[in-house]
């Protein structure tokens, strides 16, 4: 067991090598919440080094005060091909890169963390754990052959051999996953692996009121990417929400889709765009509005990734204190969790009685409370922030080189 004047040494020296093909800024799903932790980390005393592709845009954003930036090329003229899938071209790869590191980096105790995700600098994580003979933990947030169903089998396959891989390298000591049903058979046996919720933005502001205004225009909001699989879902939805005069406000960077929507029902969905203050949209949403929506297609292969992917959006709602709609197969992350949690306004199916009844019972002042205060339970129970962010720094204190500490 470790002593609070070892943690305190270690925490001055501890070093987080982040090597990701997912940039860590604050947009997006799996950037943000990666962001989210690397300044919670930074906050903390870690000190951080991001190794990045140059080629990703977002690469070229403005990072916290402090911390260490390093922009690996893609590729250059006159370089060897990359191919992922090629041991022989990645070992090449690997070795033009090397020259990119900066020649202190292992110097410091040190861990690598990265991210489950991309086919380029993922893989190099792995071999900079190998070559400094430190320990490699990774967030796994999405099933990649589930996202890019295009890419075909032989993708599948090598993305299933490098699970493979990942689960049984000794210097991978830790996975933290979304959800149980993320992880491959080679992974639900390993005890490296931990379930992880998404990190969502701390919510400062009051959290939802019940308002007499709520039956008689009921508001329901939804935030995030609009998939063109979840249309379908969509219009059963407002169609029930039309009938009892309520509307549907968007916030979303996706704008084909949801001004499609507002075309086809402009009295009842309203788009605003997208605010990029999370605490002003947050704030937004909880005064203005009855509920939150997160709605996915009634058939989970239309979106595989929903099997085992669980929503950051519901994570940071529920902290809101709104009630949560929630429009899921059983089949999918989101919709398991919600039966497992008895959650009151879980829809399995686009039904439109089901969902007409959900949208009366919210309309109820008795019931409205009820629901609210099951998602003000789980923001402090599954979702506890501070909970999820001492889980990832205590994995990195863990596994620090121990023979570093004086």
């Amino acid at each position: 067991m470790k002593t609070n004047r070892e943690s305190d040494i270690k925490l001055k020296k501890a070093h987080v090598i982040f090597i990701s093909d997912v940039v860590p800024v604050d947009k997006g799903a799996s950037s943000a919440v990666l962001y989210r932790h690397l300044v919670k980390l930074d906050s903390d005393g870690f000190s951080i080094t991001l190794l990045l592709n140059m080629n990703d845009a977002n690469a070229h954003a403005k990072f916290p005060d402090g911390w260490d930036i390093v922009k690996i090329p893609m590729r250059k003229k006159f370089w060897p091909p990359y191919r992922a899938s090629n041991k022989f071209l990645r070992i090449i790869r690997w070795k033009i890169i090397d020259r990119y590191l900066p020649k202190n980096i292992g110097d410091r105790p040190s861990v690598i963390v990265s991210i489950n995700h991309g086919s380029y600098l993922k893989y190099y994580a792995l071999h900079v754990a190998e070559k400094l003979k430190i320990n490699l933990l990774f967030f796994y947030h999405d099933r990649e052959e589930s996202l890019s169903q295009n890419k075909g089998l032989s993708f599948a396959l090598h993305c299933r051999e490098w699970n493979r891989r990942l689960s049984v390298n000794p210097l991978v000591k830790r996975i933290w996953a979304v959800s149980k049903e993320i992880a491959y058979p080679e992974f639900s046996q390993s005890n490296r692996v931990m379930i992880v919720p998404p990190l969502p933005h701390k919510f400062n502001g009051e959290v939802a009121k019940w308002s007499q205004a709520i039956p008689g225009s009921i508001s329901i909001v939804h935030i995030g990417t609009i998939y063109y699989e979840t249309l379908s879902s969509f219009h059963i939805f407002i169609k029930e929400l039309r009938k009892v005069h309520g509307r549907l406000i968007i916030y979303s960077q996706n704008r084909d889709p949801a001004e499609a929507l507002v075309c086809e029902y402009p009295n009842t969905v309203e788009f605003r765009g997208f605010v990029n203050d999370s605490d002003a949209l947050l704030d937004l949403a909880s005064r203005e509005n009855a509920a939150f929506l997160v709605i996915y297609p009634d058939e989970p292969n239309s979106m595989p990734w929903s099997r085992d992917s669980f929503p950051s959006k519901f994570v940071q709602m529920v902290q809101t204190g709104l009630p949560g709609i929630v429009v899921a197969p059983d089949a999918t992350a989101i919709g398991r969790w919600c039966k497992a949690n008895a959650w009151l306004l879980h829809v399995e199916a686009a039904d439109k009685n089901a969902i007409s009844e959900k949208l009366r019972l919210l309309g109820s002042e008795n019931f409205w409370k009820k629901a609210s205060q099951q998602s003000i339970s789980a923001s402090n129970k599954d979702f506890d922030i501070s909970q999820i962010e001492k889980i990832i720094a205590d994995d990195i204190l863990e596994f620090l080189p121990p023979s570093r500490v004086e």
